[in-house]
């Protein structure tokens, strides 16, 4: 076989994948073995320290090689990922041409090796294809392995990925080539990436071991280098006696940006002695424009919005917080002057990143400071908030300055405590109001208005609800601080089992409206096996054709449950999975939810337990204080315990009321958004219904009052969609990260710290009680899993999976806290809860057996 200097193993006879939008051809001549493969030659030939590498193309080793490369190409053209599946499972090895060259390899390199693939695609000017093709590291080296990871690779050149990454961006395709480089493993100590130009101004990234780690792995270490010389070596790297090494890859990447000119990412490695340079690429995204860093946490949030959401459904939201938290201050007295000095924090208290929403921390801290007893009430939001990780850095104000601040304040607090304590009026007054306007807006009739009507009756509802919806903020904060000062007496007092009385302490709403949706629901299932003709239908298996048969049907049963259904539908409808979704269909949008839930309802025993009076638990709190504090002072305090507690629960109930309203809120946008995207239908302004989801509020807005004639909509719609789509496929984005810059250029790195080890299933108890039974993975709601007497493990929840809990034995959540909803409805119905577990959703297998211990906060795996 005929051999180049650098190794590239070709027989030239041979087609090279080559991909144009309009057809295949063979191609030679240009960037044949893909920018990685490139790049590693460059830096060999410049001296670099590169570990040993091939570069090994794959059109020998496969007998039917040009022509399934030609249907891949046609296929992945038009977006046909089974058949490039299919293609794939048709690929015929030539096993002695395998064989041979692994033999040769073998004789190169040691057991452990690392397979990259490498693309002509990557690297470009404006688009690093950064992540989406495959690399495998520590790979030990068997002729199975190099069949293995060669087509691996091979297949990450044709992922759905990629796909989208090229539609999404609009990518004209001149070539698609490629080579897989087989690699020496380097016995990395630290390895990291470093973002460097020249003169030497870099910011590194590095965690020990191999490169994986800086991917995968969290508590990653970064420093920013202008001058190599006065650079104070990081601790961790002197702690390891890797000072002269870690200096030396200073040099090395300082040697790389100067030869190449323009920034550079280099990947690099360093060993008790050695330093490896894996990889350098040129700079897509331009690091150090601007240097403005900003913290994003979904630990909170991600209970409402666990996934992707449209671009409709965040400007929804991000007005909506900015409003109602302005005048929630209004309300308890904060001067507009200090509410408009943090108005630009306001404005800002959610992020969207690649689809997803999170809270920009710091300006919620920010947020906070309006309140007086900063150092109080930042403790008490952590608890509720639970962020990922907690600001520690407050300082604090001296005797002196605290006593003037405390006088400067004494008006605010006293109208702050003043509504925290005085609330009923205000939570009943508001709830009166909503039910009329809920009431004026269901005779509303939507059709019947034309655009500019429609958009500004949703404006003035919204300011409307908006206005009033500082009473439910006022709750959460009543929440906040009275459940913190609770949970403070509870754990100085209770020395074992501290987490188990505070549950006890805040349970017992049974019967309230908050679980009316629950005992409606148990009626229907009820109701059904009282009637022949009903029972017969729902032995259907099919939801869709029974529901279908109740439409039409002239049975009196049947058309008495069908009025019993649609009541149920008009007054809960807006209830569902992913209330807060905008583009989430309701259960009027989708009644075989309901069917599906009702057939199961009637299988099984739903009567929901009667949780501990808490009266009992007052009592036994009540006597630890006495016995902590001595009878006189013992009873005052808890006498106050028992106060705190009890406006605990009442916060906590309504806070679930205020929950079912907000979801009726979501429904009369939604309403409102459908209405206006029939019209935009009909004026050929988008092409389906559903398209409207891909418009912003502002755009709506501006196509209904006709401010804006040029917009290419559909043109816009069709690439969100195609940007969104790639959102989805994309795995989840850490709960914390840091974005560094601002626009395309910004950086993206996981700043979540790992909490609980990995071999260990512990997290906060918040429902109590042991049960055993089988685990149902659910990534997210599907009301066509039977989970009927199974322990269900998810990421969270929200309050449209309320429906599913009375069938269930226990929960198991990777997110939440004490005040999620889900751990509120668990303590009611009597069900074993568990939240903050990590990464469980990935390690219990379903159907696998195990027991929750609702008391301590475990999972245990039960073998069978």
């Amino acid at each position: 076989m005929e051999h180049r200097a650098w190794d590239v193993w070709i027989n030239y006879s041979q087609l090279l994948l080559v991909m144009i939008l309009d057809k295949s051809k063979i191609d030679i001549e240009e960037n044949i073995i893909g920018n990685k493969s490139d790049n590693l030659i460059w830096l060999e030939k410049n001296g670099l320290p590169t570990p040993s590498f091939k570069i090994v193309l794959l059109s020998d080793y496969f007998v039917n090689y040009t022509d399934v490369a030609r249907s891949l190409i046609k296929e992945f053209r038009e977006g046909n990922q089974k058949n490039i599946d299919d293609l794939f499972s048709g690929l015929k090895w030539d096993a002695g041409k395998l064989s041979n060259d692994f033999l040769r390899l073998q004789s190169l390199f040691p057991k452990s090796i690392s397979f990259r693939t490498s693309a002509s695609l990557e690297d470009l000017a404006d688009y690093s294809f950064a992540g989406l093709y495959e690399t495998y590291l520590d790979i030990t080296f068997t002729e199975e392995n190099f069949r293995t990871y060669l087509e691996k690779c091979f297949r990450s050149i044709f992922s759905p990925r990629v796909f989208q990454y090229i539609r999404s961006n609009d990518i004209k395709l001149d070539a698609l080539n490629f080579s897989v480089i087989v690699q020496e493993m380097f016995p990395a100590k630290f390895s990291g990436v470093a973002f460097v130009r020249y003169p030497l101004n870099a910011k590194i990234v590095f965690n020990h071991g191999i490169g994986k780690n800086i991917v995968d792995g969290s508590n990653a270490h970064e420093i920013e280098v202008t001058d190599k010389n006065k650079l104070e070596t990081p601790l961790i790297i002197k702690q390891n006696h890797l000072e002269a090494p870690f200096q030396k890859m200073l040099s090395q990447i300082q040697k790389i940006a100067y030869l190449k000119g323009v920034g550079q990412d280099i990947e690099w490695s360093i060993s008790e002695k050695d330093v490896a340079i894996l990889q350098t690429r040129n700079i897509t995204q331009n690091i150090f424009t601007d240097t403005q860093e900003e913290i994003f946490d979904c630990t909170n949030i991600s209970e409402s919005y666990p996934s992707v959401i449209s671009p409709l459904t965040y400007s929804f939201i991000q007005f909506a917080y900015s409003k109602v938290y302005a005048n929630f201050f209004r309300l308890v007295g904060v001067e507009n002057k200090k509410i408009n000095a943090k108005q630009e924090k306001l404005n800002n208290l959610l992020g969207y990143i690649k689809g997803r929403v999170y809270y920009k921390i710091s300006n919620w801290y920010e947020m906070i400071k309006i309140l007086p007893g900063y150092g109080y009430n930042k403790d008490f939001f952590e608890s509720m908030l639970v962020p990922q990780k907690k600001i520690t850095e407050i300082k604090k104000q001296e005797g002196g300055v605290q006593l003037i601040s405390l006088a400067r304040n004494l008006p605010l607090i006293l109208k702050f405590a003043h509504k925290l304590v005085f609330y009923k009026r205000l939570n009943h007054k508001f709830l009166k109001e909503f039910e009329r306007k809920n009431k004026h807006h269901k005779k509303t009739e939507l059709q019947s208005m034309n655009a500019r009507e429609l958009c500004n009756y949703y404006a003035k509802l919204k300011e409307s609800f908006l206005d009033d919806w500082k009473v439910p903020i006022l709750n959460d904060f009543r929440l906040m601080i009275f459940h913190g000062v609770l949970k403070k007496i509870v754990f100085q007092n209770i020395q074992e089992d501290s987490q188990i009385y505070l549950n006890k302490l805040i349970t017992n709403f049974s019967g309230h409206d908050d679980l009316e949706i629950i005992h409606e629901l148990n009626k229907l299932s009820e109701y059904i096996y009282r009637k022949t003709e009903l029972t017969k239908l729902f032995q259907e298996q099919n939801p869709r054709l029974i529901y279908a048969h109740l439409l039409d049907s002239d049975n009196i049963e049947l058309s008495k449950f069908k009025a019993m259904l649609d009541a149920y539908i008009d007054k809960f409808g807006d209830r569902r999975p992913d209330e807060l979704i905008l583009e989430s269909p309701r259960i009027s949008d989708d009644p075989d939810i309901l069917i599906t839930l009702i057939k199961y309802y009637s299988k099984t025993n739903t009567a929901i337990k009667k949780p501990e009076r808490v009266n009992q638990n007052i009592n036994e709190l009540e006597k630890a204080i006495k016995n902590k504090h001595g009878m006189v002072r013992g009873h005052i305090y808890s006498l106050f315990a028992k106060w705190i507690a009890h406006y605990t629960r009442l916060s906590i109930r309504f806070r679930e009321l205020f929950r079912i309203k907000r979801a009726i809120v979501y429904g009369i946008a939604r309403d409102c958004f459908l209405v206006l995207a029939d019209k935009f239908v009909l004026a050929k302004i988008i092409d389906a219904k559903e398209d409207i989801f891909y418009l912003t509020t502002n755009e709506i807005m501006d196509i209904s009052n006709s401010n804006n004639f040029e917009s290419d909509y559909r043109e816009i719609i069709k690439k969100r969609k195609e940007t969104f789509s790639q959102y989805k496929q994309e795995e989840d984005l850490p709960q914390r990260l840091k974005l560094i810059g601002i626009g395309k250029t910004a950086q993206i790195i996981n700043d979540t710290e790992v909490l609980l080890a990995k071999n260990e299933y512990r997290g906060l108890p918040t429902s109590q009680g042991i049960v055993r039974g089988r685990a149902v993975i659910l990534k997210k709601f599907d009301a066509n899993i039977d989970v009927r007497d199974k322990i269900v493990i998810t990421y969270q929840t929200d309050p449209g999976w309320s429906l599913i809990f009375p069938l269930i034995k226990g929960i198991v959540l990777e997110k939440g806290n004490s005040l999620s909803h889900a751990a509120i409805l668990s303590r009611e119905l009597g069900i074993p809860s568990v939240v903050r577990v990590e990464d469980v959703v990935n390690r219990i297998k379903d159907n696998e057996l195990i027991e929750v211990d609702g008391n301590k906060g475990l999972i245990k795996v039960i073998k069978e």
